[in-house]
């Protein structure tokens, strides 16, 4: 299977043979092959690979508390 047919099945949630690790594996594979993060930061638009890294990045970066910080994470999905 060529790279370009692997992104557009991640891409499009399928994950043949992944079991039940699927949905990490097939965002991880999405992160290696493309650069494509999980989540990005509303504040700045960094891109973050998962959502505690979200939340210590608003927290630490743009100095809101942590209760801020996780109701931010919340909607930062990309």
């Amino acid at each position: 299977m060529n790279e370009e047919k692997l992104v557009k099945l991640l891409r499009n949630n399928e994950s043949p043979g992944l079991g039940k690790w699927a949905g990490k594996c097939r965002r991880k594979a999405l992160e290696e092959l493309t650069g494509e993060k999980q989540f990005s930061c509303k504040v700045c638009g960094q891109g973050i690979s998962n959502r505690s890294g979200l939340i210590s990045h608003i927290n630490g970066r743009h100095g809101k508390s942590m209760d801020v910080a996780k109701e931010i994470a919340a909607k930062g999905g990309v």
